[in-house]
């Protein structure tokens, strides 16, 4: 196992009480696998008494695999920050989501790319897939690239009609997701058509409001998420909850869904394998999340606070 030290440079001055790692590109590897050393890191982190949560674009009910790993974990930022559960309690903390006609004419415009089109709602995931004439196995190969293929199959209920099932719904999704799979012409053509300059800001150019921001993810995915909510704010008010400062919070991350939370911590480390414009936003890096990057920044943080003789 690894061994407890600094293996990131952490020079604070503050002790770190709460970690907040992403999922999918962090805390596994790109078999979607949580190796031994980082379960070791975890556990050793909440043995020293840091609150560890999981902060994700996955849904709650995309969080089974984490669960069985690490059991230990009892805080979970889901769908970027729109459903937070207390997994102890089987407490639902914060949820928010999308006007629900907004998101309808979203998803309505969606489905014009030909790509697939989900909507996260609550513990659910609807998903459509585009009307080509393929096999439901071609489309898989098309729209899931092979490392996520699995984990989206058992993950997803897939409907005819999701447009049908949403207006059915008494109120909208929390996020709205497209697969393009390696189809980067389709990728460019929804962002240059449906995102603009204002990411991150509840109004655009002429002061109107703005119902989402669009984000790039690793898997061959865009993200339509509610601009004023998302890990950041949720990691945010889970450590005014507790009383602690952004001088005591570490996140790692690795892609865009991170990039809130990373802004928001003292201690915010991007993983090996992120892209720059990530490594850019973040103070600290550690290695990338098939060599345990994530269990060297958990334990740095252990090694830190022993350093600093807080606890």
């Amino acid at each position: 196992m690894l061994e407890i030290k600094n293996y990131i440079g952490l020079d604070g001055v503050a002790p770190i009480r709460f970690i907040a790692s992403d999922v999918d590109g962090t805390l596994v590897d790109d078999a979607k696998l949580i190796d031994s050393e980082v379960h070791h890191a975890v556990n050793v982190a909440c043995e020293s008494n840091i609150r560890v949560a999981i902060a994700s674009g996955r849904a709650w009910h995309e969080m089974d695999d984490i669960f069985h790993a690490l059991p230990d974990v009892r805080y979970f930022i889901c769908t970027n920050g729109a459903f937070v559960m207390d997994k102890v309690e089987n407490k639902e903390l914060f949820h928010t989501t999308f006007d629900k006609s907004l998101a309808l004419g979203l998803v309505r415009r969606l489905l014009t790319y030909g790509v697939f089109v989900e909507a996260y709602v609550k513990a659910e995931i609807f998903g459509q897939y585009p009307t080509v004439n393929l096999s439901v196995e071609d489309m898989n190969k098309a729209y899931f690239r092979p490392n996520i293929r699995p984990f989206i199959l058992q993950t997803r209920t897939m409907v005819d009609n999701v447009l049908a099932h949403l207006e059915a719904l008494p109120e909208g999704p929390e996020k709205i997701q497209i697969f393009f799979g390696y189809d980067t012409a389709k990728r460019d053509a929804i962002l240059r058509d449906l995102r603009d300059s204002f990411q991150g800001h509840t109004v655009d150019g002429d002061g109107r409001a703005r119902f989402y921001d669009v984000l790039e993810s690793s898997e061959g995915n865009l993200e339509f998420v509610l601009p004023h909510t998302t890990k950041g704010t949720a990691v945010a008010a889970l450590a005014k909850h507790w009383g602690y400062t952004s001088d005591e919070v570490m996140t790692i991350g690795d892609s865009e869904n991170d990039i809130s939370m990373l802004r928001f911590a003292q201690y915010s480390v991007a993983m090996g394998n992120a892209l720059h414009s990530i490594k850019s936003v973040a103070r600290y890096e550690t290695v990338d999340n098939n060599h345990h990057g994530v269990a060297e920044a958990i334990l740095s943080a252990v090694a830190h606070n022993a350093q600093v003789d807080i606890f």
